[in-house]
């Protein structure tokens, strides 16, 4: 039963009753296939009803000559979509707002808006700003920040959303996607009693050049050369003419979970030699050892760092120096090739899945395979054996998971050439164990994180003129996330230790690290979530991007219940 239902009032005074009422549809199902079956109709009925203002005139409103994959909307239209904000009565409160320090609301006009976005667009023209350019928002929502955005459009330009409680990292690689021109920000922002060193964290990310809002009256930083303050930035021309865009040009970019994860970082990663953290000096690599690739699996998690790094730089090792593919290991060090993993058939068998060789070439599909960007994959069959397939060989489809910071995929197999690369069991159960060490590790350094910012918004955020940290409830919630979180480090860190130095108690250990920090983690992620309240669950806190990284380590190369049943074999608990 659903918690809550619209009474019959409230459904016939929405929005889409009344476009089906214009409509003549007697349900929502009719109103959703006329939207599929017959969109022209449609939409012109929601441009009409949105009031869009158009400065030239669509010829139609959908073209499919490349296939529905392609399509081409509103066709020879030209507009301005900024414009659709300021088509109401100018004396109409457009924002209502309470500025730091002050008690009482202030409120703003559509009138007062438009000319506050105005001088927006006018300063961008003044700045040397031209249509097309890509311009990042990074500060709190205020009405300088609406301003900014539709002076932005407005202009003809381009926005960049990026979240103020990101990390100088996370701006920056926004910054460089978006081929961000400039930046909006402010000198701090005031949270409670503190304040933080906005412009301080923009400028560790090297943007661009930087319009600075003041916290206060006045900026108070030392700009960098180039930067403006808002005061100088600002045109005091409250007129401006919008610039005429077509419907498929870009207005903003926004970036969803993980879309940040380019190869760039892959990169920078291979500068400080992780790939070949454990090849072998002689190949090129580091010579490290399991202990040492948990920590840096550790502090990757702790950052949700995009990348092939429990596949290429931790798994493919094992089976490949066992098979002497000095080569392969060399180009892998050198961060030339990826190897992706593809054990899902062996670890748990799945009825729309499987793979089988015969003579010397493997046919069937593997389900979320690990790095979707691999170069070659080495695929385990149900009986333990491990292949070796070149990437180009074989059919790959991107797949959506929870976590959009790591690539997964399918790939379907059909008589591609296979190069068996062992076939001991031995082998591919310590390939597997070291990936299940790699992702605890993963998952502490993530809990770990949600934990430090919990333990920091708690000193932050007040609440009946406290800080929420002081109730005796939440600080049980972070002690709690603590006192759970603490012995996994142990656990993770005696883990890689038995991977190298005491192989009887190596697979033991493995899935005891897997299965628990499976279980610390998901719990650790749920109370982070719950001590942020609200803000937990908001793009602009972040906190799904570790919340959701845990999920899927916790069900990636076996979920607790299947790593715990194998823990139970071997110690003869269970056949």
């Amino acid at each position: 039963m659903p918690a809550w239902m619209p009474s019959l009032a409230l459904q016939r005074n929405s929005n889409i009753a009344k476009v089906m009422d214009e409509l003549e549809l007697d349900s929502y199902e009719e109103f959703y296939d006329l939207s599929v079956t017959d969109p022209t109709t449609f939409w012109s009925v929601m441009i009409r009803r949105t009031r869009v203002v158009f400065r030239t005139d669509y010829n139609s409103i959908l073209e499919t000559p490349e296939g529905p994959t392609e399509p081409r909307w509103l066709n020879g239209a030209r507009l301005n979509i900024a414009d659709r904000c300021f088509t109401t009565d100018p004396e109409a409160t457009a924002v209502v707002l309470q500025r730091v320090g002050q008690v009482n609301l202030e409120r703003v006009t559509y009138g007062e808006l438009e000319k506050l976005v105005n001088r927006v667009a006018n300063g961008l023209v003044l700045a040397g700003f031209t249509p097309g350019n890509t311009i990042a928002i990074d500060m709190a929502m205020t009405l300088e920040s609406v301003a900014i955005y539709l002076g932005i459009v407005r202009a003809g330009c381009a926005v960049i959303s990026i979240a103020d409680s990101f990390s100088p990292a996370e701006i920056a690689i926004r910054l460089r996607i978006g081929e961000a021109s400039a930046i909006f920000t402010t000198d701090y922002i005031q949270r409670g009693a503190k304040k933080l060193d906005m412009y301080a964290k923009v400028c560790e990310a090297q943007p661009p050049r930087a319009i600075v809002l003041p916290c206060g009256e006045e900026v108070d930083v030392e700009l960098r050369d180039g930067d403006l303050t808002w005061k100088d930035f600002l045109s005091e021309n409250n007129r401006f003419e919008s610039v005429d865009r077509g419907p498929n040009d870009t207005s903003n970019i926004l970036f969803s979970s993980g879309t940040t994860g380019d190869a760039g970082i892959w990169q920078g990663l291979t500068e400080l030699g992780i790939p070949g953290l454990m090849i072998p000096e002689t190949l090129g690599g580091v010579g490290l050892g399991a202990l040492d690739a948990a920590v840096i699996a550790e502090c990757l998690g702790y950052h949700v760092t995009p990348g092939p790094f429990i596949t290429s730089a931790t798994m493919a090792p094992v089976p490949l120096l066992a098979a002497g593919k000095e080569d392969l290991l060399a180009a892998i060090a050198s961060g030339e090739h990826r190897v992706g993993i593809a054990f899902g058939e062996a670890v748990g068998a799945r009825n729309d899945a499987g793979v089988s060789v015969d003579g010397g070439k493997i046919t069937g599909k593997c389900i979320f395979v690990l790095d979707a960007d691999a170069d070659s994959y080495l695929i385990a069959t149900p009986d333990k054996k491990i292949f070796l397939v070149d990437a180009g060989a074989v059919e790959r489809t991107p797949l959506t998971t929870v976590d959009k910071t790591r690539s997964t995929c399918e790939l379907v197999l059909k008589g591609v050439p296979a190069e068996l690369i062992s076939d001991s069991v031995d082998v591919y159960n310590r390939t597997l164990d070291m990936g299940r060490v790699m992702q605890g590790a993963d998952t502490l350094g993530a809990a770990q994180c949600m934990l430090d910012q919990s333990v920091a918004y708690a000193k932050e955020r007040k609440q009946f003129s406290r800080v929420i940290g002081s109730f005796q409830a939440v600080k049980h919630m972070c002690a709690d996330m603590a006192s759970d979180l603490e012995p996994c480090r142990s656990m993770i860190w005696y883990a890689g230790h038995a991977m190298d130095d005491v192989p009887e108690e190596a697979r033991l250990v493995a899935c005891h690290a897997k299965a628990h920090l499976s279980e610390v983690g998901k719990s650790v992620s749920k109370t982070a979530t719950e001590v942020h309240g609200g803000m937990g669950f908001t793009d602009l806190v972040g906190l799904h991007y570790w919340f959701k990284r845990i999920g899927a380590n916790r069900q990636l190369l076996g979920s607790p219940e299947l790593v715990r049943n194998e823990a139970a074999q071997i110690q003869g608990l269970i056949a």
